[in-house]
């Protein structure tokens, strides 16, 4: 199911690409291409959107080795191991106590 929604997803990306090298051909006859100031903007953008992403996943790295923030004990272990287990090891924890 994956691979069907990264086929649509760089088909798109495709058919963006070429419609912008259309649109950039358009410009480019007409003399009126994309200023330097258009593509420094494009490239900040990108670089804080990048920055972003890197700092959500170190903080999402750092909240998952971190197992007193957990609510429940059984998050992150393979299910057959918490199947083995009795009713009663599976309770669930509060933060407050």
């Amino acid at each position: 199911m994956i691979w069907i929604a990264a086929f649509a997803f760089f088909g798109f990306c495709w058919c963006r690409a070429a419609k912008a090298r259309e649109r950039a051909a358009e410009l480019a006859a007409t003399g009126t291409g994309r200023s330097p100031l258009y593509w420094v903007s494009n490239a900040l953008v990108a670089i804080l959107l990048a920055l972003v992403l890197y700092i959500a996943m170190v903080s999402g790295k750092e909240r998952n080795s971190n197992q007193t923030d957990k609510r429940c004990t059984n998050i992150g272990k393979p299910i057959f191991t918490i199947a083995q287990r009795k009713p009663s090891d599976l309770k669930m924890t509060s933060r407050t106590s």
